[in-house]
C-alpha cells in the first residue's frame, strides 16, 4: 500500500472500510506485524481493529464518539433546572452574571458564568438576537395591526440647523421650532411653528391636532400621543402631579398620553423620519423671502405630504 493508514483515513468519508480491509488482510496472513507494514501502521494498532472486529463486527470498525459517559465535574440537574427557572422568569432576557447573581441571592448557589452561559446554551435559554431586517418585518407587522390616525408619536425639531434657513431664524424673522405630530400607521404629518419651546405651546399643538381629528370623526378616547419626556411635554420633574399637557389631552379629550424610554429616540423613529425627509424635501431645496412665503410653501408641502405623497 502506497499510501500511510493515516492519510488514509483522514481523506476518508468512510474509514470503517480502510480498517475493514485492513482486518480482512489480518485474517488472510494471520500476522500483525506484517499487516501493520503493508498499512504503515503500527502492529499494536492492528492488533486494536482486530480485537474490536471480534466484539462489535463491522460496527465496531466505525469511528465512535469520544465524548465521555460520566463527566465528574457535572453541573446537576437540580442547579440546571433551577437556572431554567430564574431565565424563564425573566421572559429568557438576562445573561449568565444576572443569573449568576440571582442563584447566589435566591439559592445561595455559586457557579462561575462561564459555566452558567455553557449551561444555557445547552437548555436554549439564549435567545437569538433579531437581525435589523427581521425588527422592520416586526415592527411593519405591528403597524397593520394599528387602526388609523390613532397612534401619534409628537416631537419638536430645532431648524437652526439648516443652513437654508439660519439667516431667517437667527434675525428673528422665521421661527426656530417645528412641532410635529406623525401617525405610525398612515404616515399622516401635521406640523407647526413656534419660536420658543414650551409647555403651552405644546398645548396649543396638541390642541389644534386633536380638535383636528374630532372634527374629522376621529375618537379622541382611541387615541395614544406618544412624546419624549421634555419639560415641555411632562412638565417640570420637581413638580407633582401630571402636566398641563398630560392633563389636557387625557382629562379634556381623553387621549392617553405616553412617554418614551429616557434616551431612547428611536422609539420616536416614526416622527424622526418626518423630520429627516421634511428637511431634504422641502427645507433645502426651497427658497424664501420672507415669514408669509415660507408659511405658505410649509402649508403647500404639507398637502402635498399628506394627500399625495405615499409614505
Amino acid at each position: 500500500m502506497s499510501m500511510p493508514y493515516s492519510m488514509l483515513i483522514k481523506n476518508s468519508k468512510k474509514p470503517e472500510i480502510i480498517r475493514e480491509k485492513m482486518v480482512k488482510r489480518y485474517f488472510e496472513v494471520l500476522n500483525y506485524s506484517q499487516v501493520a507494514r503493508e498499512f504503515k501502521i503500527t502492529r499494536k494498532r492492528v492488533k486494536f481493529w482486530v480485537e474490536r472486529f471480534k466484539k462489535e463486527g463491522i460496527d465496531g470498525l466505525k469511528d465512535k464518539s469520544k465524548v465521555p459517559h460520566h463527566i465528574p465535574h457535572k453541573t446537576s440537574k437540580e442547579i440546571e433546572e433551577k437556572i431554567k427557572e430564574i431565565a424563564f422568569s425573566k421572559n429568557c432576557s438576562i445573561g449568565q452574571d444576572r443569573i449568576q447573581i440571582e442563584l447566589i441571592k435566591r439559592f445561595k448557589i455559586k457557579l462561575s458564568t462561564s459555566t452558567i452561559n455553557r449551561i444555557m446554551h445547552d437548555l436554549n435559554l439564549i435567545k437569538k438576537r433579531l437581525k435589523k431586517y427581521q425588527k422592520k418585518r416586526q415592527i411593519r407587522e405591528y403597524k397593520k395591526k394599528l387602526k388609523a390616525l390613532r397612534y401619534w408619536q409628537v416631537d419638536i425639531k430645532d431648524l437652526r440647523d439648516i443652513p437654508n434657513i439660519y439667516p431667517f431664524i437667527l434675525a428673528g424673522i422665521f421661527p426656530r421650532y417645528q412641532y410635529s405630530a406623525r401617525d405610525v400607521n398612515t404616515g399622516t404629518s401635521f406640523f407647526c411653528f413656534a419660536f420658543e419651546i414650551s409647555q403651552i405651546n405644546s398645548i396649543r399643538f396638541a390642541q389644534a391636532v386633536l380638535e383636528h381629528l374630532k372634527e374629522n370623526g376621529v375618537s379622541t378616547s382611541e387615541i395614544v400621543f406618544q412624546t419624549d419626556n421634555g419639560s415641555e411635554f411632562i412638565g417640570s420633574v420637581f413638580k407633582k402631579g401630571i402636566s398641563g399637557f398630560t392633563e389636557l389631552i387625557e382629562k379634556v379629550y381623553k387621549t392617553k398620553h405616553k412617554t418614551i424610554p429616557l434616551r431612547k429616540k428611536e422609539y420616536n423613529g416614526s416622527v424622526e423620519s418626518f423630520h429627516w425627509r421634511i428637511e431634504k424635501e422641502f427645507y433645502d431645496i426651497e427658497n424664501f423671502n420672507s415669514l408669509s412665503d415660507f408659511l405658505s410653501k410649509a402649508y403647500t408641502f404639507s398637502l402635498y405630504w399628506n394627500l399625495e405623497e405615499k409614505t
